[in-house]
């Protein structure tokens, strides 16, 4: 076999490598970027929130991985639902009482 046509096998070979790379990374990347565990939590607050609390509250928007925030003024309740890939329970919490929010307990979910 003459040289040159054993590198243009091998050029062609590496092309056809790049060709599989870059295909699959097309595919997978999408996917791996909007993977996402949404979870919520529940937590029950004493005193109700004042206007500054709130408009902590508004920021949650701002937090990479809050989805929602909803508030339950009559049964004193604030339910979050947040990205479990980026965020925990605690530090859920930890952002509410960063808000002022006085959080007496964690409420099961039915």
């Amino acid at each position: 076999m003459s040289r040159g046509l054993r590198t243009g096998r091998c050029i062609v070979s590496c092309l056809f490598a790049l060709l599989l790379i870059s295909c699959s990374l097309l595919i997978l990347t999408p996917y791996s970027r909007d993977v996402m565990t949404s979870v919520e939590v529940m937590f029950r607050y004493a005193l109700a929130p004042g206007e500054t609390e709130m408009a902590a509250m508004g920021q949650f928007n701002d937090v990479y991985g809050i989805r929602r925030v909803r508030m339950n003024e009559k049964q004193k309740t604030i339910l979050i639902e947040y990205d479990a890939t980026r965020l925990t329970d605690t530090s859920v919490e930890k952002l509410l009482r960063s808000a002022g929010i006085d959080i007496r307990e964690k409420l099961a979910l039915a």
